[in-house]
């Protein structure tokens, strides 16, 4: 049975968090096209033996510690010697908590996700934000009664069909991985063997995972030796790129799962973190988006690159035939940046820029019946062309995506009393 949340029991430091800062806060946006926006990062759940102050406060610690795991991407970060005073003062962080009696005493807490970051940052720790590719997990696990493949439950696709499974997707809910299963079903097994996942094969694994749509791909083979069980991985840390892949071994299924957890975290927290030591120092570049033809894909394209933890801003600088040009204003280097813009579908790069046709226009879309950007810039426009580095992407979305993201933002400031609405100009961004 589990007890009614205590908001504001524990009274959360104010900490002020300069505007730099504010790119490793977790931004509420519905997830993009491919990106999983991973929930959960500030809560934590620890056994304790009574609902004592002092077993309470030790819960804090523990919990806190989870958390810290979660957004560096590493159990380093309980190394470091400023840690030990943040966890002495886990309370201070503390949001809310909550008792769950349900198979033991478990306390549930919620840490101040608008502090912790800033914390974090002025310790000199990197900070993975809540945007993180999502993977798709082929795991053969060979025991005495033969191999078998870890797979999603068939009425709920977020749970596993085996403890093994479920043991996996808790491991890596732990470290802050978005991980699933596949279905393997029988037109999944005419097409893929498992003979193949076993070995590896990775063209015929890429293909059999096509439609998941997963961001990223990890491979394992799991098997007993004596007392040890005993893993071989391979991880796709970037998009069409070679795989990493290690070898872990461990006494426990619990264990393994973790430490396989734990190293593809490691992977991933060297891209997408972001170095705090490079967080004052913004960094700019040119952005050209073609078919961007409406103010709906504007509005579509700017909430998607606002929801990337690099970006501190992105502004339009100019319109011209369906092509928008923004400044970006971002933290770390650029490859970074282009990580978390590969883990958007709807983004495409562009490998040469397009041929100037005139088509597409405002008056084209005045005809299509949209909400046109008017077109604008000019001599901004080239004077901005090569003063920064220069990425050149198309937007793929349908209409609808747009929409949505239109409708999302906030309205405009209203005109004053006695102007007329509709005053024959267009809409200004």
């Amino acid at each position: 049975m589990r007890q009614s949340v205590i908001p504001g029991a524990i009274g959360s430091v104010s900490v002020r968090v300069s505007a730099a800062l504010m790119l490793l806060l977790a931004v509420a946006f519905a997830a993009p096209a491919g990106a999983v926006i991973m929930d959960g990062l500030y809560q934590a759940s620890v056994a304790v033996d009574d609902t004592s102050g002092e077993s309470r406060e030790k819960g804090f610690a523990s919990g806190l510690s989870q958390v810290l795991v979660r957004l560096t991407g590493s159990d380093a970060v309980l190394d470091d010697p400023q840690i030990g005073s943040l966890l002495e003062n886990a309370q201070s962080l503390v949001e809310g908590y909550s008792y769950d009696r349900e198979g033991g005493l478990t306390l549930e807490i919620r840490f101040d996700a608008g502090s912790l970051p800033g914390r974090l940052a002025a310790m000199d720790q990197p900070v993975w934000g809540v945007n993180r590719p999502g993977i798709l997990a082929w795991v053969v696990v060979e025991e005495r009664s033969g191999r078998s493949l870890l797979r999603r439950d068939e009425e709920d696709g977020q749970q596993a069909r085996t403890d093994w499974g479920r043991e996996l997707l808790e491991a890596g809910r732990n470290r802050g991985l978005p991980l699933m299963l596949p279905r393997y079903d029988s037109d999944e097994r005419s097409r893929l063997s498992l003979s193949e996942i076993w070995g590896q094969f990775m063209g015929p694994i890429s293909k059999a995972s096509e439609p998941y749509q997963a961001d990223r791909l990890a491979v394992v083979r799991i098997a007993a030796r004596g007392d040890t069980l005993q893993a071989r991985w391979q991880l796709q840390v970037r998009q069409d790129a070679a795989m990493e892949q290690g070898d872990l071994s461990a006494s426990s299924r619990g264990e393994l799962m973790d430490r396989l957890a734990a190293a593809w975290a490691g992977h991933f927290a060297e891209i997408y973190a972001v170095d705090p030591s490079a967080v004052g120092e913004q960094q700019r570049l040119e952005l050209r988006i073609d078919n961007v033809r409406s103010l709906a894909s504007y509005a579509a394209v700017r909430s998607a690159l606002m929801r990337m933890e690099p970006v501190d801003s992105a502004e339009p600088v100019a319109v011209r035939a369906g092509q928008l040009n923004m400044r970006l204003s971002f933290a770390g280097e650029v490859r970074t940046l282009e990580e978390y813009m590969a883990l958007d579908r709807r983004l495409e790069p562009v490998q040469a820029p397009p041929e100037e046709t005139g088509e597409g226009g405002l008056n084209s879309w005045l005809q299509e019946g949209q909400q046109p950007i008017p077109e604008q810039g000019g001599d901004e426009m080239d004077n901005f062309s090569g003063l920064y580095p220069t990425l050149h992407y198309r937007w793929v979305a349908d209409s609808d995506e747009d929409r949505e993201a239109l409708e999302s933002l906030e309205p405009l400031e209203e005109a004053p009393s006695g102007e007329e609405e509709a005053g024959g100009q267009e809409p200004v961004l």
